[in-house]
């Protein structure tokens, strides 16, 4: 799931998904809890989860966005620059091609 927290009243927009699927948030606001978005299955070769939230209204606020992944935090990013931008990506353990090295030749 992505959960995007920070200073309450914090505005933001942003998308979060994977290459074939991509949800976008608009005019959301930062609340006293964190806010979860449910993200579908991440798997295949090279699949990777991407977020990026940007504030929508000047000030020096907080937005932190992070992926977590069966309870536990495994990304995250945060600005507090006047209009930035927070961004977090995931790839799960396992899916990423493996590169095979050339045997040795036998002598």
């Amino acid at each position: 799931m992505v959960r995007v927290s920070g200073t309450p009243g914090t505005t933001y927009s942003g998308t979060y998904g994977t290459a074939t699927e991509v949800q976008a948030v608009d005019d959301a606001t930062v609340g006293n809890e964190p806010t979860d978005y449910e993200v579908g299955a991440v798997g295949g070769a090279g699949d990777r989860l991407n977020t990026s939230f940007s504030k929508t209204e000047p000030g020096g606020e907080t937005l932190e966005v992070e992926i977590v992944v069966d309870g536990e935090s495994v990304a995250r990013g945060e600005t507090s620059a006047e209009l930035g931008v927070a961004t977090a990506s995931w790839t799960p353990a396992g899916t990423l091609k493996e590169e095979t090295l050339p045997k040795e030749r036998e002598k």
